[in-house]
């Protein structure tokens, strides 16, 4: 009889832990991705200076760009995805697939997304209105991108520093300018626990949209 109130806890304990899980892998998942990503980019030459993280105010609203990549040849917007399984989208499809096996989920096309980051960091430098950006999307090695139908690079992560390395054009900034730009972003960058946790509810919310306007959809 003793052992039977340690069962029950440790059944709740199990069934609490799989719903925390549930709830809490997704963002898990994408703060791993981000941070393949990250060490990816420390292989860059010492003359491409990479930011992380970048929360920036733009037209009266928060943009979270996850990284970005500064060198003499303009700027890398740079937006990283954990899905996994084959990725169905085209530039200008609003929403894109993703399936695992028989199931089908629907999430925000990432190249939209990220053209709205890019232009949050023109608005940032509009000191720099000419300067090149080039936004790329980042998928994790293991998911099949042969649906994706794009002409912004939507690549794997192991492609990533070649993409980088082999897009140089003319060169269009000093260093002084890429000191300066780093400086600029550096310093708008919001860093209040308090806005990034409302813009991390902003998110949520528009996500909870979509998957109300797909349910009465379908």
């Amino acid at each position: 009889m003793k052992a039977f109130p340690v069962f029950v806890l440790l059944a709740l304990l199990i069934v609490a832990a799989k719903v925390y899980l549930k709830v809490a892998w997704p963002r898990l998942k994408g703060f791993i991705g981000e941070k393949k990503t990250r060490m990816a980019l420390e292989v860059l030459p010492e003359d491409y200076v990479v930011l992380h993280d970048l929360l920036l105010r733009s037209e009266g609203r928060t943009s979270q760009i996850d990284h970005v990549v500064i060198s003499r040849h303009g700027a890398f917007v740079i937006e990283t995805k954990a899905h996994d399984g084959w990725i169905c989208g085209g530039e200008r499809s609003e929403y894109w697939t993703q399936v695992l096996g028989k199931k089908k989920t629907k999430f925000y096309n990432p190249v939209r997304q990220n053209r709205a980051h890019v232009q949050a960091l023109k608005n940032t430098l509009v000191r720099y209105g000419d300067l090149p950006c080039w936004p790329v999307v980042v998928f994790s090695d293991a998911c099949k991108l042969e649906k994706v139908d794009t002409r912004t690079p939507v690549i794997h992560r192991r492609e990533l520093v070649d993409v980088i390395l082999n897009s140089k054009k003319d060169d269009a900034l000093t260093r002084g300018d890429i000191r300066d730009i780093c400086q600029r972003l550096v310093s708008a960058n919001i860093l209040s626990k308090e806005a990034r946790k409302q813009h991390v509810r902003y998110v949520k919310t528009r996500t909870e949209l979509l998957e109300k306007r797909l349910s009465l959809g379908s």
